[in-house]
């Protein structure tokens, strides 16, 4: 899977967002509020395809976490990616 390049990670007072064009109308936007667990995994992911475990490769490699927590933290942040159409090639 790869995320959307359409989509555009900004840091706005502080606050991790995504911003994403809308697929229908030219000036329309989405904005999608991140934390730094999800942050991380979008700055690192984002250039390349990624698996689901690439993804818990990365937060095991940044975080104190077990192998449980992280796969949990991925599934949470992919459906969250698949729920605003985030994800292509999928």
């Amino acid at each position: 899977m790869r995320l959307d390049n359409r989509c555009h990670l900004r840091t706005v007072a502080g606050e991790h967002i995504i911003l994403q064009p809308s697929a229908t109308t030219g000036g329309d936007l989405r904005v999608v509020a991140f934390n730094e667990t999800a942050c991380l995994l979008w700055k690192t992911l984002c250039n390349s395809d990624f698996t689901p475990d690439d993804a818990v490769q990365v937060l095991l490699s940044h975080y104190d976490v077990d192998r449980a927590t992280a796969t949990r933290d991925v599934a949470i942040w992919l459906q969250t990616l698949r729920e605003n159409q985030m994800l292509v090639s999928e």
